[in-house]
């Protein structure tokens, strides 16, 4: 299944190709590196397929972006480090990437907490970082803002505890 921003989110390459094909092309990727600091091609062992082909990463680091002042939260454009593709989903990640990007959208709305903007240097809020334990589907959230006087003050401390609280109860890890 290919996820719907595939093209133009740069989070996934392969995805357009089936899976059979991804493992080989990965398995040649792998040996020409291997080649080239002078290993043998037989010392490389198969790739082992993955029992998961959607939902499989525990890690992802989302982009805060803006669009006439609304709040964009996704990857970068595919090739474009200044463009954010706001995401709706990512079949990559989890299952509740969707509904933890919304609810953080919203509350970056209804707090009027700026988004990082990288050429004025200006802004709050640059990446959430989330982690989710496969086993317990438990969500680690980290969201990672500029360091201006506003941080340190009480009230965006509350406003930040108020949306982790939002998206998990499993803990919660500001930087």
């Amino acid at each position: 299944m290919t996820c719907r921003h595939f093209g133009t989110c740069g989070g996934c390459s392969l995805q357009d190709i089936p899976y059979e094909e991804q493992l080989k092309t990965k398995q040649r990727q792998v040996q020409s590196i291997f080649k080239s600091i002078g290993s043998s091609e037989d010392s490389i062992k198969q790739i082992t397929p993955s029992p998961a082909q959607q939902f499989y990463r525990n890690k992802m680091e989302f982009v805060f972006g803006e669009e006439n002042g609304k709040p964009l939260l996704g990857l970068h454009k595919k090739g474009q480090y200044n463009e954010v593709v706001d995401l709706q989903e990512c079949t990559a990640f989890s299952s509740k990437t969707g509904a933890v990007l919304e609810a953080t959208r919203k509350w970056a709305v209804e707090n009027k907490i700026p988004v990082y903007n990288m050429k004025k240097q200006a802004g709050i809020l640059r990446y959430l970082v989330l982690r989710e334990a496969k086993s317990s589907g438990q969500l680690m959230v980290n969201l990672i803002v500029s360091i201006t006087p506003y941080v340190f003050e009480y009230d965006f401390k509350k406003k930040a505890l108020q949306l982790v609280k939002r998206l998990t109860d499993s803990g919660i890890n500001l930087a």
